[in-house]
């Protein structure tokens, strides 16, 4: 049996479709969703929260499930990497990462010092406990530079800090907010362009990689710009795919990844590449669709499927520019926006989905990657068009979208 712990419609598709038994746990919050979209005979059980793994081991005592027939177990979701891990090893179901595996994927200070201890470079970094949040702040620290939780995601409490005074100000700031986080890193801000890769590792081996560079740097959100990123030419990036191949694969081995899926985040300035950081897990917002799209290769799949022990997709490449981007609008409440077939129907658009609707309430962008409009997927001739499309669809889409401030 496989046991799947998180909610992830696309990747379910993928394992209910698959000739394999399977049991489903997920939150309350998703509960009615996740049993409304299961076939028949297909058990859901939901938990208060997926990272308590006393309630995952409770609920599958409860329902009377035998741990010695369960095989496998799967999750695709950033914070449940170390709790999965953790009920694997105590269990001794399959899972692709052990738990010291699943901490360095998490915890970004560790995840740093195994890939400077490699000889990669990486930025300079210092963790500031919860406690130390009342300053004062490092004196010493090659600023400008990044604060943020070091296991966090989305860029949500990232925050820039331009020097000592300034990071003193944002102690300030998070400890009002109460934003209780386990711990903070500091890092080295990195000038450079900021390029993404995601792949798939099998044996131990890169089996299958894409280069994408973001339009705009993920921490631009937080000032209210709209992300996103296209995927390069192996053809006309043939020295970019060179070079990202052996950083990556180095990365990779230092972090011990021998099966699975990847997203690493990587900067590219004139000095060469420094490592930014990575995750075991396909990438966010559109990436996997990007991919899909430009290689034939959907990597939610090709997760399960290094689980199982099942065939790699084997890539072809389609000759259009191929890229995403985050729909931006004005924090508030929404009076009127474009359509879903309005943005279809924009030049280049494939796929797109929108998080928000007329009546409801647009988050302040500023908070995180994940607060959006919504998301689209793009094509075009080349990538200088494409860029274009990007750009003109996200300025279209705001300037069509009007809101009424919060008070």
């Amino acid at each position: 049996m496989l046991l799947v712990i998180g909610w992830d419609p696309v990747t379910m598709e993928t394992i209910w479709g698959l000739d394999v038994n399977c049991l489903v746990i997920v939150s309350h919050q998703v509960f009615n969703q996740a049993v409304t979209a299961a076939p028949a005979n297909r058990p859901v059980h939901s938990v208060s929260d997926c990272r308590d793994v006393e309630q995952l081991l409770a609920v599958l005592a409860r329902a009377g499930v035998d741990l010695a027939t369960v095989t496998h177990v799967y999750t695709g979701a950033e914070f449940l990497l170390v709790p999965v891990a953790v009920l694997a090893q105590a269990t001794g179901i399959k899972h692709l990462l052990d738990v010291d595996q699943a901490l360095l994927f998490r915890d970004k200070a560790l995840q740093k010092k195994r890939i400077r201890s490699a000889g990669l470079r990486t930025a300079n970094s210092q963790v500031i406990e919860y406690g130390s949040l009342m300053g004062p702040a490092p004196a010493r620290f090659p600023y400008p530079a990044i604060l943020k939780p070091v296991a966090g995601a989305s860029t949500v409490l990232t925050i820039r800090v331009e020097s000592p005074d300034d990071l003193n100000a944002v102690y300030g700031v998070l400890n009002d907010a109460d934003a209780q986080q386990a711990a903070y890193q500091l890092e080295e801000f990195i000038e450079g362009d900021e390029l993404h890769v995601d792949g798939i590792v099998r044996g131990g081996a890169l089996t299958f990689f894409s280069v994408s560079q973001y339009t705009k740097r993920p921490f631009d959100c937080r000032t209210g710009e709209a992300s996103g990123s296209i995927i390069l030419d192996a053809g006309r990036s043939a020295q970019v795919y060179e070079d990202v191949e052996r950083f990556t694969i180095n990365s990779l081995a230092a972090l011990g990844l021998r099966e699975g899926v990847f997203h690493l985040e990587l900067f590219r300035g004139a000095s060469g590449y420094v490592f930014g950081e990575c995750a075991a897990r396909p990438g966010g917002a559109f990436v996997t669709q990007a991919i899909k799209l430009k290689f034939g290769v959907d990597l939610s799949r090709e997760h399960v499927h290094s689980l199982l022990g099942m065939p790699a997709a084997l890539p072809r490449s389609c000759p259009e520019a191929v890229g995403w981007t985050l729909l931006a609008a004005p924090p508030g409440r929404i009076i009127r926006m474009p359509s879903l077939d309005d943005v279809l129907g924009r030049p280049g658009v494939v796929e797109s989905s929108l998080d928000v609707k007329p009546g409801g309430i647009m988050p302040d962008m500023r908070q995180g990657s994940s607060c959006r409009a919504g998301l689209a997927l793009l094509q075009a001739p080349n990538k200088e068009t494409l860029a274009g499309r990007i750009d003109d669809l996200v300025a279209w889409f705001y300037e069509k979208t009007l809101v009424t401030p919060l008070m």
